[in-house]
């Protein structure tokens, strides 16, 4: 068909004709729009959910252990367990001091746990693990009455303190005893990594 023959036949499609293809097009189109954005915003609204149905438990999180630190009996959903990745310092078969990347619970347990093992310490258990803050307590009101309330004030000097069952005693000998000591202090500087550490003090208990 020439170019003459399809103007002739478009010059017979009448006016209202032509305003209801018109009409029928739009009306197409806006049902495919309302479509369209009706779906995105369908697979929104299923992702939200989705996100906000997630437990807190699930996520990893890297809070400072240092305020924020849960024994390991802590039930799930009470609090959220920190899992992070740590540097665990051990020492080598040729006595120089290295690190391995760890993803571990954020408890000085764990922590302890691990550097033992990496360090082959076996039979040792951590007694005592304390992060001091050189901070005070302040009483408010009178003390012995009901409504008296005490606060404490963390200070800005922290310092770690660690004792360890006597086992520990036979891994203290020369230069690994030593070395071994520096991996363990140098792997809870790691643990609270986030603020600075002013001291840190071994000691182990007595049998």
């Amino acid at each position: 068909m020439n170019s003459d023959k399809i103007f002739h036949a478009i010059g017979q499609i009448s006016d209202d004709k032509i305003m209801e293809a018109d009409t029928a097009a739009a009306s197409k189109s806006s049902r495919n729009t309302m479509l369209k954005w009706g779906s995105l915003a369908a697979c929104l609204a299923l992702a939200i959910a989705l996100t906000i149905a997630i437990p807190l438990t699930q996520r990893n999180t890297s809070v400072d252990p240092a305020i924020q630190d849960p024994g390991p009996d802590t039930a799930i959903g009470e609090v959220a367990e920190l899992y992070d990745d740590l540097n665990i310092y051990f020492v080598t078969g040729e006595n120089t001091l290295t690190y391995e990347s760890v993803f571990i619970r954020y408890t000085p347990e764990d922590v302890f746990q691990k550097w033992a093992e990496l360090n082959n310490v076996h039979g040792v258990t951590l007694i005592k693990y304390l992060l001091d803050s050189n901070g005070f307590e302040t009483t408010h009101g009178d003390p012995g009455k009901p409504d008296t309330m005490v606060s404490y004030t963390v200070g800005d000097r922290f310092t770690i303190e660690i004792t360890l069952s006597s086992e520990y005693q036979y891994y203290t000998d020369g230069e690994d005893g030593e070395m071994l000591a520096e991996s363990l202090e140098m792997t809870f500087r790691e643990y609270h990594k986030q603020i600075e550490i002013a001291g840190f003090s071994l000691s182990i208990s007595q049998p």
